[in-house]
């Protein structure tokens, strides 16, 4: 499971079940649909970015929160809350 938050300085932290991060995110990304899984989303660096090689994949079924809010949701519901965050 994943959890992503962000901190007060604007970089967004997505940790694992663990708490232990797996990636900062400091600004300027784009929020992309997964091309091959309906459940995932694309955080990449390029707005025509479709390879997950090159990206940062989330599911939905694996995010549990963001930010202080436990999340349940679908794809469409994480590129919302995901943007709330950039």
């Amino acid at each position: 499971m994943m959890k992503i938050s962000k901190k007060t300085n604007g970089n967004i932290l997505i940790m694992d079940g663990n708490d232990l991060i797996q990636h900062v995110i400091v600004s300027d990304v784009f929020l992309q649909l997964h091309p091959r899984n309906g459940k995932g989303v694309l955080i990449s660096k390029t707005p025509t970015n479709q390879d997950e090689c090159e990206a940062i994949v989330l599911y939905a079924d694996r995010v549990k929160a963001i930010g202080e809010e436990p999340f349940e949701g679908n794809r469409n519901d994480l590129m919302a809350k995901l943007s709330e965050l950039f």
